[in-house]
């Protein structure tokens, strides 16, 4: 071919080229800012998701560690949280959303935070399509998280956070309550210690902050590095002391006691059978303390029956001796259903029940609650046999020893674990 008619055909085509490059822009165009708009909006997602999941985690961790907690102090704390990862709500293309409890998803209940975050997303390179008279419109980027504290059935609770042995449990002494736990809030590192003889211990769970010093087995093994667990009981209400001065019932027999009046302390010396008064509008009773008593039994012998009262404890202490025998079961309905014991809060005179062989058997069944004090269910010298008990205890340490087996608590409260995200 001559080369003059070879430029020729070159020439002729130039405009074809042309043409064709104009016409693939579009659809490059389209894939470059695709690629980059979906990467951009992919970065943001993330980064929008971490945000809503600290702020669901902070929003719950106030509900844990805020006795005034509302949803108010909640939406406030999750907010300013989401605000410091770069998402304020007051911005003008952020939205950020709190419930509690979530308003979706499998957690709708008053112990989880949900946080919403959305953000309205410009297309950069998208947009120059609109050039051209193709719609490519803003985005608007939406990350949901769900924290919270999941609700635990508590069998034991020990409320110190820094004591040594803070939960024990020794000499022969074994737990078998399979739908409750044991939770030990202590940061010591032998915050939970037993004794050597083999399983002592077949639950739900155990947890503790700190760490532990083992003897005997737990099963299933306990979870250190856990979380503190609230008080279980903490919202349970302090009774109205009864007007007038305080009394002092009789020291044995059948004694029947009225929860219209305080008493000054109720101290056993010989066989008592303790009975509420016939129609009684409450199963409360109310005992002031005197000299660092307030429940006592005494006197080697002594056997004492009491069901469907609650015992609230002003100042002084609870206890038995060890060569006595205690049989008490606490109220199955009202206010204090299921507890036996109720020390207030301020109170910090230790509880102390000894003997746990079969003559001197301390069978209680409900919940000894003491806040600030220590709780002891220990066994004598000399004693001999086992002693079934269906104690639960919320105490600020428990220590429990010698043949006592415990199970099968009747009313069960619920505590509350680590904050996490389930959502």
């Amino acid at each position: 071919m001559r080369p003059s008619l070879l430029r020729k055909q070159i020439r002729s085509k130039r405009g074809q080229v042309i043409l064709l490059v104009a016409l693939m822009m579009v659809p490059i165009l389209g894939m470059v800012g695709i690629a980059l708009d979906s990467g951009y909006l992919f970065v943001t997602r993330r980064s929008m998701q971490t945000a809503a999941d600290s702020a669901a985690l902070a929003g719950s961790f106030d509900q844990a560690n805020n006795s005034g907690t509302s949803l108010t102090t909640v939406t406030s704390v999750a907010k300013n949280d989401a605000k410091t990862n770069g998402y304020d709500d007051a911005d003008s293309d952020v939205t950020v959303t709190v419930h509690s409890p979530p308003t979706s998803g499998s957690f709708q209940n008053a112990d989880y935070v949900e946080v919403i975050i959305e953000k309205t997303i410009p297309s950069f390179f998208m947009s120059m399509l609109s050039q051209i008279g193709v719609s490519a419109g803003d985005s608007t980027v939406k990350a949901r998280a769900v924290a919270g504290r999941p609700s635990i059935l508590a069998c034991f609770v020990a409320l110190d956070t820094s004591a040594s042995n803070a939960f024990s449990i020794t000499g022969g002494a074994t737990i078998n309550t399979p739908n409750c736990g044991i939770f030990v809030n202590s940061s010591n590192t032998q915050a939970l210690h037993s004794g050597s003889n083999g399983t002592c211990v077949t639950n739900l769970m155990t947890e503790v902050v700190g760490g532990s010093s083992l003897g005997c087995s737990f099963s299933p093994a306990p979870v250190p590095g856990a979380g503190a667990a609230s008080d279980p009981l903490a919202a349970l209400t302090v009774p109205s002391r009864p007007t007038g001065s305080c009394i002092n019932p009789a020291n044995s027999g059948t004694i029947t006691l009225d929860p219209t009046k305080p008493y000054c302390k109720i101290v056993l010396t010989g066989n008592a059978t303790l009975s509420l008064q016939a129609g009684a509008t409450s199963n409360i009773i109310y005992i002031d303390g005197q000299g660092g008593t307030a429940f006592s039994v005494k006197q080697n012998g002594t056997t004492v029956t009491s069901s469907g009262m609650a015992f609230y404890v002003a100042s002084g202490g609870i206890g038995a001796d060890p060569n006595t025998k205690l049989t008490l079961s606490a109220p199955t309905t009202g206010t204090y259903a299921g507890v036996a014991f109720f020390q207030a809060r301020t109170n910090t005179t230790s509880v102390s029940f000894k003997g746990s062989g079969t003559t001197n058997c301390k069978s209680i069944t409900g919940i000894i609650y003491t806040a600030g004090a220590d709780a002891d269910l220990g066994s004598n010298a000399g004693d001999s046999g086992t002693c079934t008990t269906n104690s639960i205890f919320v105490a600020k340490t428990v220590s429990i020893s010698g043949g006592f087996r415990i199970g099968s608590p009747t009313v069960i409260p619920r505590t509350h674990g680590k904050s996490h995200l389930v959502e």
